[in-house]
């Protein structure tokens, strides 16, 4: 079973852009003020200890930053994580060090807030027909899940709800973390911040619609349903809404709990050869990827008859490639196991990359 979030929930949540715009811009501010003291303080000091207090700056402004995104929540505590996985390409790695502290088990949000969410989105008659536990089995930056009995038939389900004001304030969230950064140092000036932060607006937006990951759910259950390896959750279309995605409750350990790291070597073989046959798939054959395969998102279960299975969760990051796409991907792939550098390089040219 997932062990629910320890840290206390924060018990009020900033949901219009302008004071989210307000918190970022009152760090800014505070990042500008540090930021010009360590200047005058380097001043004085000789290469060694430059780069000493260099790193404990870029430490400390961001682990200001992580805390912060971490409060707010929605579109910039994503793009806060996902700095963290791709930022040691471009971002000091102390700073990365800090980023990095906002993967870990989310804060969860007070269940009043998410409840007055679920009774907007789904209604009081809907809400009426739940037992819903106030606490979350998993909380992540944009939203939220719950375990819930439907009191009918007394089936077990999981409610992913969005936090409200994320879905209006993705492009606000941007544009300010991208001032941000800038005015911090943390990003380097040969970095130019706005093809990023284009990707990372058009994939929040794709993952604050839950209708959108409903779909693939479905896509995922029909496609994985012969194959005893996953196990898809079924959807429960009844409780789904725009910021509501309701599906049926599939039990599992996280990969960090003791039934997981446990398992023999020829069962960690398997499990790890069946996730990379599972991308092949979705890549070369569907088109479709799902994009976020961190291992949050997966779930480990024995079977009666010993067997572990994939419990595959969370598919807002799915994103579907041309065949175009693909077929020059694949191309890149043949032409590099044979060795064939021109070939890598026409195909390579041949999706816009750069040399």
């Amino acid at each position: 079973m997932p062990t629910p979030p320890r840290d206390a929930p924060l018990e009020s949540l900033k949901t219009q852009p302008f004071a989210r715009d307000l918190a970022m811009t009152r760090i800014g501010m505070q990042v500008g003020a540090r930021l010009a003291l360590h200047s005058v303080r380097n001043l004085t000091r000789d290469t060694a200890s430059r780069q000493r207090a260099n790193q404990a700056f870029y430490r400390e402004q961001g682990m200001a930053l992580a805390h912060q995104l971490g409060q707010l929540k929605g579109g910039l505590m994503k793009a806060g994580q996902l700095l963290a996985l791709y930022g040691e390409y471009f971002l000091p790695a102390e700073a990365v060090e800090a980023l990095q502290t906002l993967q870990d088990n989310s804060q969860p949000v007070a269940w009043a807030i998410i409840e007055r969410q679920l009774t907007r989105q789904l209604g009081k008659a809907r809400m009426a027909t739940l037992d819903i536990d106030p606490q979350p089995i998993g909380a992540a930056s944009l939203g939220q899940v719950h375990r819930a009995r439907r009191r009918g038939d007394a089936n077990e389900l999981c409610l992913k709800v969005l936090y409200p004001g994320v879905a209006e304030s993705v492009d606000s969230d941007m544009r300010t973390l991208e001032r941000l950064l800038a005015t911090s140092r943390l990003l380097p000036r040969s970095v130019d911040p706005k093809p990023m932060f284009g990707e990372v607006r058009q994939m929040l937006h794709q993952e604050i619609d839950y209708r959108r990951e409903r779909h693939f759910t479905e896509i995922y259950g029909r496609r994985l349903a012969g194959d005893t390896r996953f196990v898809v959750p079924a959807v429960i279309p009844d409780y789904c809404t725009r910021a509501v995605l309701a599906v049926r409750y599939e039990a599992g350990d996280d990969i960090h709990a003791a039934s997981v790291q446990s398992l023999p070597q020829d069962t960690r073989d398997a499990l790890a050869t069946a996730m990379l046959e599972l991308f092949v798939h979705e890549f070369f054959e569907w088109g479709t990827v799902q994009t976020d395969p961190n291992f949050g998102n997966y779930r480990f279960r024995r079977n009666g008859d010993g067997r572990v299975r994939i419990v595959l969760l969370d598919f807002g990051a799915t994103r579907s490639f041309s065949k175009s796409f693909v077929d020059h991907y694949t191309a890149i792939i043949r032409a590099a196991l044979l060795q064939d550098r021109d070939q890598v390089i026409a195909s390579a040219l041949s999706l816009q990359y750069a040399f």
